[in-house]
């Protein structure tokens, strides 16, 4: 509950929802922060633009990433490619950092993927490539899915997918730590295609405005809709589950 509060705080201070003297002097202390932190991110990305190489793999690679710290959906949108990819007589594979990987090597989401779909290869490694090539080189993958890769500038890719969250798009409008955004918003110029998620939960004229202003950030990118919908149901077997009557479902 602790833990809870303190985000909760922490949110309502980068929202500018909490008022005060603390709350405007924290805001002004987090704001130096993300400048120098903005400043070290263009040098970082200017260097991967105009010097460093990135390091290719011999299958194609679909990069899944955002902009923002926090669930804009990636993990369905993973598990989405690894379907179509699957229904093409491919062999995907899903690369992730490892992040809060449990004993088994997989973090929750990873697990989940491959009990959905044991057909595909999961890999988690800090070194993407080291991992794509292990996929690619000894379990025959022939596609590779690159989990929040957006800013894993070192490894190749053929397709730059960032996912947006139509409800909370740009992380108040800063890079870390005064906001959520994990780089400056001129990072979308390397995207090559938008999906705004949960647009059901944003209403019509909120998506239109924010596509709007995606569109003038990267003119020529496309922008697709998304929402999240329970599709079914799965029991500890792994197989399929009848979906109950209408009604509100719960969580515990």
């Amino acid at each position: 509950k602790r833990k809870m509060a303190e985000s909760t705080s922490y949110i309502e201070i980068l929202s500018g929802e909490r008022r005060g003297l603390f709350a405007s002097s924290a805001r002004g202390v987090l704001w130096a922060v993300s400048k120098a932190y903005g400043g070290l991110l263009r040098v970082r990305n200017a260097w991967y633009d105009s010097v460093a190489l990135p390091m290719w793999l011999d299958v194609p690679v679909i990069s899944v990433g955002n902009l923002t710290v926090g669930g804009t959906g990636k993990t369905p949108m993973c598990g989405w490619l690894c379907r179509r990819l699957l229904d093409r007589g491919l062999k995907p594979a899903v690369l992730s950092r490892g992040y809060m990987a449990t004993q088994e090597g997989l973090a929750d989401e990873m697990l989940m993927l491959s009990r959905q779909f044991p057909q595909a290869i999961l890999v988690a490694h800090p070194d993407r490539y080291k991992a794509g090539c292990m996929a690619t080189e000894h379990y025959g993958a022939e596609a590779v899915i690159l989990d929040d890769g957006f800013q894993h500038r070192r490894m190749g890719r053929d397709l730059d997918l960032v996912l947006i969250d139509a409800t909370r798009p740009f992380g108040f409008g800063h890079v870390l730590p005064r906001g959520l955004l994990r780089e400056p918003l001129r990072g979308l110029a390397r995207a090559n295609a938008v999906v705004l998620t949960r647009c059901d939960h944003a209403g019509a004229e909120r998506v239109a405005g924010l596509a709007r202003d995606i569109q003038r950030l990267h003119p020529e990118v496309p922008v697709v809709r998304a929402v999240h919908r329970p599709c079914g149901f799965t029991g500890l077997d792994g197989g399929p589950v009848p979906m109950p009557p209408a009604g509100r479902i719960g969580c515990l």
